[in-house]
């Protein structure tokens, strides 16, 4: 993977996905400076985005089913000066997860005090359920029980892709990434 990821030198968008086998520490240094989006998950260890030589470029963070320490997250609120867009995506329903309710435990560590600066813009929470109503009910109640300012933070109800019944989590987030680059450029993506 490093040979591949130093060879790519104008690569955007760069999703490492489902590794939990292996760590990504080996990688880090590998990350192309042209990446200006980046999506890591199921887990990962620590990272210092600060570090990454993508950092100056990093302009979306998108986090799938992570753990985050709040000094993870104001180092890289704080540190980046080109984030614009944190997105932590979970699979599974924000009821069925402590992990799900830490992230709305967290919403404040996106917001410093007002004398460290802040790059970002966006805030969201994106969860799957059976349907988008589920989604969104679950994720509001989420969202009363922490006192969530809905000002902070956009809660985006997600419908889980099925292939013969069951849940199929990379098809869901190819969804999800086709569904992004289409907003983002209004060109259709053909799968």
């Amino acid at each position: 993977m490093r040979q591949i990821l130093t060879r790519c030198t104008s690569l955007c968008s760069l999703a490492a996905v489902n590794y939990c086998s292996w760590p990504l520490t080996g990688l880090t240094g590998a990350i192309p400076s042209s990446v200006s989006s980046l999506t890591l998950g199921p887990a990962h260890e620590p990272i210092n985005f600060c570090s990454l030589p993508c950092a100056r470029n990093l302009r979306t963070l998108n986090s799938i089913n992570t753990y985050m320490d709040d000094s993870e997250i104001y180092a890289f609120v704080t540190g980046l000066s080109a984030l614009r867009t944190v997105r932590r995506i979970f699979t599974y329903p924000p009821d069925s997860s402590a992990v799900v309710g830490f992230a709305f435990q967290q919403i404040g560590c996106f917001y410093p005090s007002s004398s460290a600066k802040r790059a970002f813009e966006r805030l969201e929470i994106v969860c799957y359920g059976k349907t988008e109503d589920e989604a969104e009910r679950d994720m509001e109640n989420e969202a009363r029980q922490w006192q969530c300012d809905p000002a902070q933070v956009t809660l985006v109800p997600r419908v889980w892709v099925t292939n013969n019944g069951q849940k199929d989590y990379f098809a869901t987030l190819f969804e999800a990434w086709e569904r992004e680059a289409y907003d983002a450029s209004g060109i259709r993506i053909s799968s």
